[in-house]
């Protein structure tokens, strides 16, 4: 068998001298996690584009659900992802983890202080910590202000799914620093209509919500739906799967926001659309009804019923599930954590995670952090 010359193999690509724009194309296909895990160990200058604030304008913390199987602490790479967003941070997804303490860290995220100066004698004069200093060596002043603090950037996309250890109080007072806010997905979890009507009144630049859980039948309730009208008058697109309004809570909607171009209303069950109601409805460009297909719906669309494990009349659960539910199981029992883990990845004495035979493992060394 004929032997190959070297020349003949064929030139062997060289990962590390990627152009920016594909190298920013491969990260936003991986996704967060894996740019956490993998990605930014592949070489070093991977890893010094992973620090780079246009990858994380957009974090997307997504998950199967099964939480407490997993060998490492979901919300600490978040709060590290949002660390290198620097304020740039535009949207923001968690499903199945998340806490007010998580979601508070992101809100706070969106702020930075300024520090405000004036000139003299030619001389630039910047206030630090109350008391001014001068750049020039002849001249010293000294007076007193305080910080001013804005938002940095024009955060604009919250998606929380499947989290139920943040509460009515945590997303309202995220929303508080939330003000640019156009898009919002709260499906499966469990906040009350007068959380839902708090955000809208906090967000007033809302244009799309997501509210959606698991669809079932026998249950009326228009509470969520009077909130919506009440609070989110320039709502453009509004999807609610599953949920339990009735004709009279549609007929608020409508009333409400004015400007809806889409809804989607599959699996309302209590909707009747007829008469004057469907003619309204009718009006609306992209229009979903209670018995349409579900096969473009991303997530489980069966239908629950009071034989279940998941039973849809429990009203302290409008998803549908519950904590004991998500939490039962034999993985639940075999769960351990380790508070000494540190999965942060922001300093030298936090090196990346790489998959190895199936497992995440620490290797290498990350940078020290630098925010000049």
């Amino acid at each position: 068998m004929a032997s190959v010359a070297p020349d003949d193999l064929g030139e062997v690509r060289n990962w590390a001298e990627l152009p920016l724009d594909i190298l920013s194309l491969i990260f936003k296909k991986l996704g967060s996690i894996e740019v956490l895990f993998t990605a930014q160990a592949v070489c070093s200058s991977w890893m010094r584009f992973s620090y780079e604030p246009q990858v994380w304008h957009c974090i997307e913390m997504l998950n199967n659900g099964y939480v407490y199987d997993l060998e490492y602490d979901l919300e600490k790479m978040a709060r590290s992802a949002v660390d290198r967003s620097r304020g740039q941070l535009v949207e923001f997804s968690v499903e199945y983890f998340g806490t007010d303490q998580l979601l508070q860290y992101v809100a706070d995220s969106m702020m930075y202080a300024k520090r405000c100066g004036f000139l003299l004698n030619g001389a630039t004069h910047f206030f630090s910590g109350g008391e001014t200093t001068s750049r020039s060596p002849s001249r010293t002043m000294r007076c007193f202000c305080n910080w001013t603090f804005k938002w940095a950037g024009p955060f604009k996309c919250l998606r929380l799914v499947s989290c139920y250890h943040i509460t009515d109080e945590g997303l309202i007072e995220a929303a508080k620093k939330f003000p640019l806010l156009e898009e919002l997905e709260i499906s499966y979890c469990s906040f009350s209509e007068g959380a839902l009507e708090a955000v809208g009144q906090l967000c007033p630049q809302l244009k799309c919500l997501k509210l959606n859980c698991r669809g079932c039948k026998g249950i009326e309730c228009d509470e969520e739906a009077l909130a919506i009208a009440k609070g989110m008058p320039k709502l453009c697109h509004l999807q609610l799967f599953g949920n339990h309004l009735t004709n009279d809570g549609l007929q608020a909607i409508l009333d409400g926001c004015r400007y809806l171009v889409s809804l989607d209303l599959r699996q309302c069950f209590n909707v009747n659309l007829e008469g004057s109601l469907q003619k309204r409805c009718m009006v609306i460009s992209d229009l979903r009804l209670p018995n349409d297909s579900t096969d473009d719906y991303g997530f489980n669309a069966e239908i629950g019923n009071d034989d279940e494990d998941y039973p849809c009349d429990d009203e302290d659960y409008p998803s549908g599930f519950s904590d004991l539910d998500i939490l039962s199981g034999d993985e639940f029992n075999d769960y351990t954590y380790d508070e000494s883990d540190d999965y942060t990845y922001d300093s030298a004495d936090s090196p990346p995670l790489i998959a190895e035979n199936g497992k995440y493992i620490r290797r290498g060394r990350c940078p020290s952090e630098r925010w000049d």
